[in-house]
């Protein structure tokens, strides 16, 4: 929740500790943007390079100029960034990558 609210800017949504799952949204409207549990524990390690799962997002902001403003929070929150050919790419706690970008990615790949 910190990661996603705090450093990323969403608005923080339910987190239901008992069920071990939280989410974050973008406002009162759009609450269930990004969805997160720990179903599998705290603290394990991350899954195989060759096990199915999500390997990374990308987050589509307006501008070039909020792209710019949320890198550099980020970066502020001790968050490492990569250039990429896609955009910024940060990792979550969990290790998933998120791509940040001023630009909708090509979906012919």
């Amino acid at each position: 929740m910190n990661f996603y609210a705090r450093t990323l800017g969403f608005q923080e949504g339910p987190l239901i500790e008992s069920f071990r799952m939280g989410e974050v949204g973008l406002d009162e409207r759009q609450p269930h943007v990004i969805a997160f549990n720990t179903w599998k524990g705290t603290g394990i390690p991350s899954a195989p390079t060759d096990a199915l799962g999500l390997r990374y997002f990308t987050i589509v902001l307006p501008s070039a100029d909020e792209l710019q403003r949320l890198v550099e929070h980020v970066q502020s929150a001790g968050v490492a960034t990569e250039q990429t050919a896609g955009g910024i790419s940060v990792r979550d706690p969990s290790q998933i990558r998120i791509i940040l970008t001023g630009q909708m990615p090509s979906l012919e790949e």
